[in-house]
């Protein structure tokens, strides 16, 4: 009997379940991919920031590029190993996750290493799922598990942590990365290719997860954004997940028109975020999440099917693994060096990139009756919002209480003035707890200044570092961003805080932005004092050296005529690296500001003997008025270059 032609464009794939790898397999494999290539990113991150530092531009950028293209390895390894490439890159990346837990520190060749093996398995994963509909809940399910590990967590990534919880995590992970792939190769591959993406649609792909670590799902951002607290926060970022998965399940098959209206949609979110401020920040997210969940129903929809499979949809994701890498990364330089037009531009070119998801090639869309639209709203709604709701409550329950004012006024304080350096170390290993257990060995400490501190920021990891601190060390805190809502300074309290305002300082075209946290505390029966801390412009040419004499100059004109104290990291002119010379801090520019003001240091001011950053004598705590520095110390502190400066005040 002759074989019955069927023309290519009405083919339809009507998989055996006796022959095909079941579905949950699929779904599973996404899923696993989504949220361990989150994780490597977040382990990598630092450790690329701390490249730049050490090595510079090139030197990073060698490293970053490397892990940026590793998925282009993707059609290569199906090539070589056929049925078995997911497979055998899924248990490589469980494998990477118990490996970084048990090495403590995520040393930089292992975080690269697990961040290419990571986006070649989210690429191979979500090329090669048996359905559109595995596709997309694999990616949801991924960002909602994220969501509750980083809330759990409290946005410290368990993968930097030691402890039972940690490492039961890791080995979960890691077993779930083995069944997975051993769920993938049951059966016989199917006599008939599996639905494809093109190349579009896989860049698509990689627009949404940038825009998901820079700010959709990132639980730090959202908390410093929108001044929510960590719990709300937590529960915003997971009701967003829930809301994108929503909206994929609701849209049927959206149009041309439909798409192309939800990826301008999210390149507006993406150009208002990196500058929102308040709770506009989470009605954007919630936007941006709907906008994601229609560009996925195009983008990871049952796609073409085709008589061999091609390369275009590996082609496509690994491009658009690009995306979260490289724009990320880019998207941060430019708080340091800026970039030759607006980071705002950039993400918003990103959200733009999800309308990419229009293409498709010239087969038919699955239409088939035999694979309907599985049921998952109800499913995912009611998850999302129990587990949001628990978290929320814990995490609420388990916040520091407001301090109340003291019935006598208090006669003396311990300040403590340090630049963290956002926890990141000096080989780039992110640490949060070494900041918290230094400050507790100055116990009883009152009042905390520390300066380049992250909430949010990927080159962080994520960490909202100053809710993590807060907790920890059982003190409130109040916000100052500087170089964006999610980079700047914080103050950690025991007196409370009866009035604030963050002031934003004049900074030089091209660099990092400055603040100004002006506070007043109070110290009981009615006595207060006045707190400015600050960070100021870091360069050295003469038009950047003016503007922190502007700044300084602001300053000086918010002190009041009470007890004042300004503590920051004022970066000095000191002289040219590497052979600074010898000069006493008092012929400083900046000190003797200060000092005409009618400021006093405890410090040493005649020589710098005992450097706070480096070779540098850069952070100092002043006082004025009613107050006086009994004694300050330099403290040799962890992490990176900087020292605690630690002063007793006691008031007339």
């Amino acid at each position: 009997m002759a074989a019955t032609s069927v023309p290519r464009s009405t083919l339809v794939f009507h998989p055996d379940r006796a022959t095909v790898r079941p579905s949950w397999s699929s779904t599973a494999a996404v899923l696993l991919a989504t949220h361990l290539a989150l994780t490597a990113l977040r382990s990598f991150f630092p450790h690329a920031y701390g490249s730049y530092e050490r090595s510079g531009t090139t030197g990073a950028a060698i490293v970053v590029v490397a892990v940026a293209l590793a998925p282009l390895l993707a059609p290569l390894l199906r090539r070589v190993l056929a049925g078995r490439a997911l497979p055998t890159v899924l248990v490589l990346l469980g494998a990477w996750r118990i490996a970084a837990q048990l090495w403590h520190g995520v040393p930089l060749p292992l975080a690269a290493a697990g961040a290419g093996v990571a986006g070649t398995a989210l690429t191979l994963a979500v090329a090669s799922a048996d359905t559109g509909h595995a596709r997309s809940t694999g990616l949801f399910g991924g960002l909602l598990l994220d969501a509750v590990v980083m809330g759990a967590f409290t946005t410290w990534d368990p993968v930097w942590q030691r402890g039972p919880l940690p490492m039961a995590l890791a080995v979960a992970l890691g077993a779930a990365c083995v069944v997975t792939a051993r769920a993938l190769t049951w059966g016989a591959p199917p006599t008939v290719t599996d639905p494809e993406l093109t190349v579009g649609a896989g860049i698509a792909v990689g627009a949404v997860l940038c825009l998901e670590v820079l700010f959709l799902a990132n639980v730090g951002f959202v908390a410093s954004a929108s001044g929510a607290s960590l719990s709300w926060a937590t529960a915003f970022a997971m009701a967003g997940a829930a809301t994108a998965a929503a909206a994929h399940t609701l849209a049927r098959r959206p149009g041309a028109v439909t798409i192309a209206l939800a990826g301008t949609g999210l390149a507006v979110v993406a150009w208002l975020l990196p500058v929102a401020r308040g709770p506009a920040v989470v009605g954007l997210v919630l936007a941006g999440q709907t906008a994601v969940g229609l560009v996925a129903s195009r983008a990871l929809a049952p796609g073409h099917e085709a008589e061999h499979r091609s390369v275009a949809g590996e082609l496509g994701l690994a491009i658009g693994w690009s995306f979260p890498v490289l724009a990320t990364l880019l998207f941060q330089l430019h708080y340091d060096r800026a970039l030759p037009v607006s980071n705002r531009l950039l993400t918003a070119a990103v959200g733009a990139a999800a309308t990419l998801s229009l293409t498709r090639g010239r087969g038919a869309l699955r239409t088939s009756p035999e694979s309907p639209r599985p049921r998952l709203l109800p499913v995912t709604l009611a998850g999302a919002l129990l587990a949001a709701a628990f978290l929320a409550g814990v995490l609420g329950t388990t916040a520091p209480a407001t301090p109340s004012a003291a019935a006598s006024p208090a006669t003396t304080l311990r300040v403590v003035q340090w630049n963290v350096h956002q926890a990141v170390d000096e080989d780039g290993r992110l640490d949060p707890r070494a900041i918290e257990r230094a400050i507790e060995a100055l116990a009883p400490v009152d009042v905390v200044v520390l300066n380049e501190v992250g909430r949010g920021w990927p080159l962080s990891g994520q960490l909202d570092l100053a809710s993590w601190l807060s907790r920890r060390l059982a003190l409130p805190f109040v916000w100052g961003g500087a170089a964006s809502g999610s980079f700047g300074n914080l103050v950690l309290s025991r007196l409370p805080v009866t009035a604030s305002e963050l002031v934003t300082l004049p900074s030089v075209p091209g660099t990092q932005g400055r603040s100004l946290l002006d506070l007043t505390l109070d110290r009981g029966a009615g006595s207060t004092v006045h707190l400015l801390a600050t960070h100021l412009q870091h360069r050295n040419d003469p038009q950047a050296m003016q503007r922190r004499l502007d700044e300084l100059a602001i300053a000086v004109q918010r002190t009041g005529d009470g007890p004042t104290v300004l503590a920051g990291d004022l970066n000095p002119k000191q002289g040219d690296p590497p052979a600074y010379p010898e000069r006493q801090p008092a012929q400083f520019t900046e000190v003797r500001a200060l000092l005409d003001a009618g400021y006093t240091t405890a410090a040493d001011l005649t020589s710098c003997a005992t450097p706070t950053s480096g070779r540098n004598c850069s952070d100092y705590v002043f006082v004025r008025g009613a107050a006086h520095q009994d004694r300050l110390q330099v403290v040799p502190a962890p992490l990176h270059d900087h020292r605690m400066v630690v002063t007793d005040i006691s008031f007339r």
